[in-house]
């Protein structure tokens, strides 16, 4: 073991290593302290504009200096004018920054290489004008902007015939973030550019621009100004004269919404190619022409393709689109409208009731107008776009409208759903007029249809499903295909016809009318052809006089009613028996004589009571040839309680 390893190990050498380091750190700081202090830092400063001076050509002014660091300081308030070459200068107008941050090489100060003193400059949020004047000519420089930190080209040339000399100057360093401004003022001359990189905030992605253009009369005219971005590439031509826009666009291969960011708030993306026109002011323009979207989304919905014409107006503040396709899977959508949203736009929230859809603004800050057509379009995407919390779903055909501000729209339309699920509930088709608005929802003409069935609907409800007031007719609807029925009475069979009206609400509905049942099975008992009154409120299900008549010519007549309906019924009802055998009578209820003695066929009285899975009955009967017969050869009463029966009467 080294001699020395004990040493370190010592609880004083550890102790002595964190003073030290606690020295360092206290002398680094006394050290900037004592670098600021006095003139040092605006000498430094002299000595640094000097040094750009005689080297490079530039004019610097500040108004501030301070060290951040030993090695590093940094101006503020900065400005600098670059150099000129002949009678044409780099940049004619100076470039403003917060900072400029000088690092400085220590190696070389100490080794008297004074032309290697300054190691690097970083221009801290820059911001400049550049303005050509009549005639003046720009020289080529290179350029960092953004994080990207690709290298830029520009240059301008002077009057028809002349050529600008490039300056032998450049500008070393990185400009950062910041803001670019060019500022073109002419009479005559021609403009090339070329660049390559990022714009200075870092939101588009542009690979190249080229392009040219001459100046005429203190305005632009662009002859081509092409730009590539990732995906693709941008074609303007046309005229600026000040900050009034008149230009042709041509896109193809855009990749939206990251090459037009103001269309991120409606939903749109994908790759997208696009011919039309820009007009309006630099501060608010109009964007208007058609496009083709492929494999992307509009408000926030998938598409294969959407075609169309749109405008995009900054200046009366509204989006149009008119001849609309959008293409889903099998779907189509036609689309044309018109979005206005006020002066301060957000996103997110939806243009129905929901916080949580996929289009408009937050509160009522904006207005939509639209008319859409549906071919095999789903019912469920287009609910998810209007923000409505409806369960429903299905392949969707018509016509819809759509109008009001953010918050309320209303809808209207004619439409007809074919394999739907709605509440719970599956039907083949339902079609009809529809309007929806703040007071809810009203149909007129509604036909539902599920196997055979057929059911007529004209009503309202709210909202939120806590009103209904509905007439409803209905012709050979199958009890097995509707769960509300199901859950009710399970082993019911056959097919319903009905009239009535339907109130209460969706999660406790009111039904007062006539009911019929053909072929039906009611558990053990059929088939039977039941009509009559019936009303079901509160869970309970009541009737003042069903009839029901079997194959055989035997008929049941009940009144009372059934509580508890949807869980655990339980009766109070009375049935009046004619012509049916005794044995049958029985078999409804799961009963049976031990010792069928006599059968054939008997009328009189049932009183059922008690809950369904165990209720108690008397029976008093007649067995007879007739009700009328007046030959009442045997009267039977029996008793069933607790799943037995006990004969009262017999002969």
């Amino acid at each position: 073991m080294p001699a020395w390893h004990p040493l370190l190990r010592s609880r004083w050498f550890r102790r002595g290593a964190v003073l030290c380091v606690l020295l360092m750190v206290l002398a680094g700081s006394f050290l900037l302290v004592a670098l600021n202090r006095g003139s040092l830092p605006e000498t430094m400063a002299g000595e640094l504009r000097s040094y750009l001076a005689e080297h490079y050509g530039i004019t610097l002014v500040s108004q501030g200096a301070a060290f951040s660091s030993p090695f590093r300081f940094r101006l503020q308030e900065v400005s600098l004018l670059l150099p000129s070459a002949g009678s044409d200068r780099l940049l004619p107008g100076p470039i403003y920054m917060d900072e400029l941050q000088v690092d400085i090489n220590p190696k070389a100060i100490i080794s008297g290489r004074w032309q290697e003193a300054i190691s690097a400059l970083t221009l801290l949020s820059p911001r400049f004008e550049l303005e050509v004047l009549d005639g003046d000519g720009l020289g080529d420089a290179e350029l960092t902007t953004g994080e990207g930190g690709r290298p830029g080209q520009f240059g301008q040339s002077g009057r028809p015939g002349q050529s600008a000399q490039p300056s032998p100057s450049s500008l070393p360093g990185r400009l950062g973030t910041g803001a670019l401004n060019l500022r073109l003022v002419v009479n005559d001359g021609s403009l090339l550019l070329l660049f390559t990189g990022r714009d200075g905030t870092d939101e588009v992605l542009l690979e190249d621009i080229s392009g040219m253009a001459t100046a005429s009369g203190g305005s632009w005219h662009i002859n081509r100004l092409s730009a590539a971005t990732t995906t693709g590439r941008c074609e303007i031509k046309g005229r600026v004269v000040g900050d009034q826009l008149d230009l042709e666009l041509h896109g193809d291969d855009l990749l939206l919404p990251g090459d037009i960011p103001q269309l991120a708030t409606w939903g749109i993306g994908g790759l997208a190619d696009f011919t039309g026109h820009l007009t309006g002011s630099l501060a608010k323009p109009i964007i208007d022409g058609d496009t083709v979207i492929r494999e992307g989304t509009i408000w926030h919905r998938p598409v294969d393709t959407a075609t169309g014409h749109i405008t995009l107006d900054f200046t009366g503040r509204q989006f149009q689109f008119a001849e609309v396709d959008i293409n889903h899977d099998q779907a189509l959508y036609e689309l044309e409208g018109v979005v206005r949203w006020a002066a301060r736009r957000q996103a997110g929230s939806g243009i129905g009731t929901s916080a949580d859809s996929d289009i408009g603004a937050g509160g009522n800050d904006g207005h939509l107008d639209l008319h859409l057509h549906s071919r095999r379009g789903r019912a469920e995407e287009l609910l998810a776009v209007l923000g409505w919390a409806l369960p429903a779903s299905g392949e969707l055909d018509g016509s819809l409208q759509f109008s009001g501000p953010f918050g309320a729209v209303t809808a209207a339309g004619d439409v007809v759903l074919r394999q739907v699920d709605i509440y719970d509930e599956h039907l083949d088709v339902l079609a009809g007029r529809f309007s929806w608005g703040e007071d809810g929802l009203q149909i007129n003409d509604a036909r539902l249809k599920s196997g055979t069935g057929l059911l007529r609907a004209n009503g309202w409800t709210a909202p939120d499903g806590s009103r209904l007031d509905f007439t409803v007719e209905a012709e050979k609807w199958p009890l097995a295909a509707t769960r509300f029925i199901q859950s009710m009475a399970p082993a019911w069979r056959g097919e319903l016809d009905l009239s009535g009206r339907l109130s209460g609400t969706l999660t406790d509905p009111v039904f007062a009318g006539r009911v019929g049942l053909s072929d039906a099975y009611l558990g053990r008992i059929g088939p039977l052809q039941v009509e009559g009154p019936l009303s079901f409120r509160d869970g309970q299900l009541a009737t003042t006089g069903m009839k029901a008549t079997a194959d055989n010519g035997g008929t049941w007549v009940v009144q009372g009613k059934i509580d508890n309906v949807r869980h655990e019924p339980i009766f109070d009802i009375s049935l009046k028996v004619a012509n049916q055998t005794l044995s049958s009578v029985l078999a409804m209820g799961g009963w049976r004589l031990p010792i069928m003695l006599v059968d054939g066929a008997v009328h009189g009285d049932i009183r059922l009571s008690g809950a369904a899975h165990d209720p108690e009955a008397m029976l008093k009967l007649y067995l007879a040839h007739s009700a009328n017969s007046g030959k009442e050869a045997l009267r039977l009463e029996l008793l069933i309680k607790d799943r037995r029966v006990e004969v009262l009467h017999f002969g």
